[in-house]
């Protein structure tokens, strides 16, 4: 949400206690131990990734040359010339640096799998799950409400106190949140919060025709599965995702204008509790 922290303030109603933030904080712990356990140690990783780089530029910089010098000379004049030269040992230790990177993401997929697959995974995952479940009942979210994703702005004070953006890889992070609509106020609860918009500080909900850059993927489904290939969502060499397309909701708060973006694939859910007009950008 791009509102300010005193405006967002306003708009809690309800906070969960302090045990049930022990209970998310607990479960949470369990799971980033575990999804720890899933990867390979940080080492490996950085030499699956040199391995990865270093064959690539070998191999790719044996095969450039061959191919730029085919036609000039017989080919097996050629070869005794690159042989003469040390190409074979390039290509032997591109070949094995190859074979490292491949054994080491091989090996990582399958322990992740392993990890995944595992009973105690299962039961974290279950954990995490009651204990939000348990929030978002102590916080009065009726039961099956609407789950949203808000595309929210992370940031940190420098230290001239000012805002900057606190994610290195895009603008915004996806945050999943419930959503309904009751007596004359549309409600979104978060794990930790209860937040009440009067309907009518809600002013439009406009499509915005741009493109939008965010870092996070909330959903169970793949952004690759059928269900989300309409939208054509892309990613980056760092995980970046980028959609073309977001609904922009305004707010009057205190006689200021504050917005709440909403990514395009939530588009069916938000049409549930207000009109979007899709023949106005900004």
């Amino acid at each position: 949400m791009q509102t300010k922290e005193s405006a967002y303030s306003k708009l809690v109603v309800r906070s969960v206690s302090e045990d049930a933030t022990a209970k998310q904080d607990s479960a949470q712990d369990e799971l980033q131990k575990l999804a720890k356990t899933a990867q390979l140690p940080l080492w490996l990783r950085i030499i699956e990734y040199l391995c990865g780089l270093a064959g690539i530029i070998l191999l790719g910089g044996v095969l450039r040359t061959i191919g730029e010098n085919i036609g000039d000379e017989p080919f097996g004049q050629m070869w005794d010339r690159f042989v003469s030269n040390g190409a074979i040992v390039m290509i032997v230790v591109g070949v094995i640096c190859l074979a490292v990177a491949i054994g080491l993401l091989v090996w990582g997929r399958m322990r992740n799998k392993k990890v995944l697959a595992s009973p105690e995974y299962q039961a974290v995952i279950n954990d995490n799950e009651n204990a939000n479940n348990g929030s978002y009942a102590e916080l009065g979210v009726p039961d099956g409400a609407d789950s949203i994703d808000i595309l929210c702005f992370p940031y940190k004070l420098n230290r001239k106190g000012k805002e900057k953006n606190g994610c290195q890889f895009a603008q915004y992070v996806p945050i999943s949140y419930k959503i309904f609509k009751q007596d004359d106020g549309l409600y979104f609860a978060d794990v930790n919060d209860l937040l009440c918009i009067p309907l009518t500080a809600i002013k439009d909900a406009v499509y915005v025709p741009k493109n939008v850059a965010f870092y996070g993927w909330t959903k169970d489904e793949k952004f690759t599965s059928p269900k989300y290939k309409p939208y054509k969502i892309r990613a980056n060499n760092f995980g970046t995702l980028f959609i073309k397309g977001y609904i922009s909701v305004t707010v009057l708060l205190d006689d200021e204008e504050n917005e709440i973006v909403i990514p395009l694939y939530e588009q069916d859910v938000i049409e549930k509790y207000i009109p979007v007009n899709y023949t106005v950008s900004k």
